[in-house]
């Protein structure tokens, strides 16, 4: 039997550029990113831009938001996935000096898209704003101290300092029941003025 010769034999997918990879995954179901960058070293690099695209956190306290910031940095280092970060999602509260725990609270943890929880698949890229409808009034909130302000500002400070590392982010999605700190406003206005801060929970104290 004659064998193939080089130009013969079919190619693989490994034999493709790496961008045209990655381009060809804009098309695939995102639930089949991570498993498909299980496959080779190949497909994890391909898989990047589509898995770390978007990226949830969930913040509890400010322990627990410094080892999620640390782990999710050290994630992203591997292959400078920094700038495969497009959208971040903030959800919870932090809590600090004398606050407490709520009965329904959980632990704090990053979630990437196609990566570590499967809650992670159903998140959009940032063109898609379905999941940017839903805003919160919270007119009745107690309004806070200036001590109590500026120890929120300072337990976030690691939060924006990392904001700084990502140069293709486009959108901040702010679901946090407390106000949004004045370090990560500075830091979305010196690294990314033009990107979209959407506020999913608010209160104009100044009104009533």
């Amino acid at each position: 039997m004659q064998s193939q010769s080089p130009s013969e034999r079919p190619g693989t997918l490994e034999s493709l550029p790496l961008h045209i990879a990655q381009y060809l995954l804009e098309f695939v179901d995102r639930r089949s990113i991570f498993p498909f960058s299980l496959t080779s070293r190949f497909c994890c690099q391909a898989a990047g831009p589509q898995r770390f695209a978007g990226i949830k956190l969930i913040i509890r306290d400010n322990e627990k938001l410094i080892r999620d910031l640390e782990q999710l940095k050290n994630t992203l280092a591997v292959d400078n996935r920094f700038p495969h970060v497009r959208r971040i999602n903030l959800e919870g509260f932090l809590l600090c000096g004398t606050d407490h725990v709520g009965p329904n609270a959980v632990d704090g943890r990053f979630i990437a898209n196609g990566g570590w929880n499967e809650a992670a698949h159903e998140e959009g890229d940032s063109e898609n704003e379905d999941d940017l409808d839903l805003t919160h009034f919270a007119p009745d909130k107690p309004k806070f101290t200036p001590e109590w302000k500026q120890e929120q500002n300072e337990v976030w400070q690691p939060f924006a300092d990392f904001l700084g590392q990502l140069p293709a982010l486009r959108d901040l999605v702010y679901s946090c029941t407390h106000q949004i700190a004045p370090c990560v406003l500075a830091a979305l206005h010196q690294h990314h003025p033009k990107s979209r801060l959407h506020m999913k929970a608010f209160s104009l104290r100044s009104l009533y």
